[in-house]
C-alpha cells in the first residue's frame, strides 16, 4: 500500500488554522515581520543619505582647492612681472585670471607685498585695493648694501594670429552682380582731452642704500577718456624701468615710456596707477617724487589706413585674407575701428575682433590685446575668410578706417 506522510508541528495546529479540505488561504505579513522590514528599509536609506552626503563634500572640497591654486598662481605670476600683488579685478583684467573667484576673496597687504586667500563666507572684509595708492608705513630695509634692482619683465606681445580655418562654401547665389561695394563710412576724427588738463606723478614708495620702487600716476582732469599715454620722467642720472609700459628711449635728462595697450584707459576725471617701476641709483628717500610731465599725442586719423587682402591660394567658393593696419601717423594708436565692403555674393568674416554686419560691409573692431599699432610701423592684427565664386590670389577689398585711439 503506497501513501504519502506529512509532518505537521505542533505549533501549527490549532483550531483556528484547521482548514476544510479543499480550502486555500492567502499568506501575509506579521505585525513583527512589517517592523523588520521597515527597520532595514530604514538603515538602507540612512546609509544611501550619509554617503551622498559624503560625496558632495568631497567634490566642494575639490573645488575650493582648485581654485585656491588658480587664484595662488595667477598672484604669483602677476608679483614677478609687476613687483607687487595685486586685486581679482586687476588679475582679470590682464588675463591672468578669466574671472573673479566665487569661493575665496583676496586681500592684498597695505603695502602690497603679501596677500591673504579669505573663504567668501567669512567676516573678514573682502574689498581691498588693487595696488599700493598711498606710501607704505613700513621702516625701509636696514642693510646697507641691498643688491641693486633688477629690471621685472617686459609686458609681453599679444598672441599671434593662427591661421584660418577652412571656410565652408557660401550659398551660391545666380542673381548678384560680382562687383564690391565701397563701404559709405566716414572717418571719425579721434577726441583727445587738451594737455594741460593730463597730469602725472612718479612717486617712490620704497627706498634702500641703491636704488628704491615707485610707482607712476596719472590724472585725467579732462572730459574725453585718454586712450594711450606717453610720460617723460626726469631720472637725475638714475636708471629707471616701467614694468608695464613700453620703454620709449632714454636720454641725458629724461626716461621717457608709453602704455603697454591693456592699461592705456584713463576714464574723463580718474586718476590711475597704471604701473609700477624700479629706479637704480644712490639718494633715494620713501616719498621723493620724480618729475613727470605727460607727452601730449594727437592721433593723424588721416594717416591711418587699412587693407584686407587674400592670402594663399583662393579655392573655387573662398579664400583666407589677412587685415593689415598702416600707421603713418606720428603718434600709436591702441585701438581701431575698420569697415570692410561685401557684396550680395560675397561674404567676409573677421576673426580676433568685435564685428558688426550690414548690408554693405563689415565693421571690425580691435580686443584689448591686439589694437596697438605703433606710430609709423604696419600691423597685421587679425585675419579672415571670403565667401563667394571668382576669388583672386592677391585680391584686396575695400577697407577704411573709421575710427583709431
Amino acid at each position: 500500500m503506497s501513501g504519502k506522510c506529512k509532518v505537521v508541528f505542533a505549533s501549527q495546529v490549532s483550531p483556528q488554522n484547521v482548514e476544510a479540505p479543499g480550502v486555500t488561504r492567502d499568506a501575509g505579513l506579521s505585525l513583527i515581520e512589517l517592523l523588520c522590514v521597515i527597520v532595514v528599509l530604514g538603515v538602507l536609506a540612512t546609509i544611501v543619505v550619509f554617503s551622498v552626503g559624503g560625496t558632495t563634500d568631497r567634490a566642494a572640497e575639490a573645488a575650493r582647492g582648485a581654485d585656491e591654486t588658480t587664484l595662488v598662481t595667477a598672484l604669483e605670476a602677476y608679483h614677478v612681472q609687476h613687483g607687487y600683488y595685486p586685486s581679482e579685478e586687476v588679475l582679470v583684467g590682464t588675463g591672468l585670471l578669466r574671472a573673479p573667484s566665487a569661493l575665496w576673496d583676496v586681500v592684498v597687504a597695505d603695502d602690497a607685498d603679501d596677500f591673504t586667500l579669505v573663504p567668501v563666507d567669512s567676516t573678514v572684509p573682502t574689498t581691498v585695493a588693487a595696488a599700493p595708492t598711498n606710501l607704505p608705513t613700513t621702516a625701509a630695509p636696514t642693510t646697507t648694501a641691498a643688491p641693486t634692482t633688477t629690471a621685472a619683465p617686459t609686458t609681453t606681445a599679444a598672441p599671434t594670429t593662427t591661421a584660418a580655418p577652412t571656410t565652408t562654401a557660401a550659398p551660391t547665389t545666380t542673381a548678384a552682380p560680382t562687383t564690391t561695394v565701397t563701404p559709405t563710412t566716414t572717418v571719425t576724427p579721434t577726441t583727445v582731452p587738451a594737455p594741460s588738463a593730463v597730469t602725472c606723478s612718479f612717486v617712490v614708495y620704497d627706498a634702500w642704500g641703491s636704488g628704491g620702487n615707485a610707482a607712476l600716476s596719472i590724472r585725467n582732469g579732462g572730459d574725453a577718456k585718454i586712450t594711450t599715454w606717453t610720460v617723460r620722467i626726469a631720472h637725475g642720472g638714475r636708471t629707471i624701468n616701467l614694468w608695464g609700459a613700453s620703454d620709449a628711449g632714454v636720454d641725458g635728462t629724461y626716461f621717457t615710456a608709453s602704455d603697454a595697450g591693456w592699461n592705456a584707459v584713463v576714464a574723463p576725471g580718474q586718476t590711475a596707477q597704471p604701473t609700477g617701476g624700479s629706479v637704480s641709483g644712490a639718494g633715494l628717500t620713501k616719498g621723493q617724487e620724480l618729475g613727470c610731465t605727460v607727452v601730449p599725442t594727437q592721433v593723424d586719423t588721416g594717416k591711418v589706413t587699412c587693407s584686407f587682402t587674400v592670402t594663399g591660394t583662393p579655392w573655387p567658393t573662398g579664400a583666407n585674407a589677412t587685415l593689415t593696419i598702416a600707421n603713418d601717423s606720428s603718434a600709436r594708436i591702441t585701438n581701431w575701428t575698420v569697415a570692410i565692403a561685401t557684396s550680395a555674393k560675397r561674404a567676409i568674416s573677421v576673426r580676433n575682433a568685435s564685428t558688426t554686419v550690414d548690408a554693405t560691409s563689415v565693421t571690425a573692431s580691435s580686443l584689448s590685446w591686439n589694437g596697438v599699432v605703433e606710430a609709423g610701423t604696419s600691423a597685421t592684427p587679425a585675419s579672415g575668410s571670403i565667401s563667394g565664386p571668382g576669388i583672386m590670389a592677391g585680391e584686396s577689398i575695400d577697407c577704411v578706417v573709421v575710427s583709431v585711439g
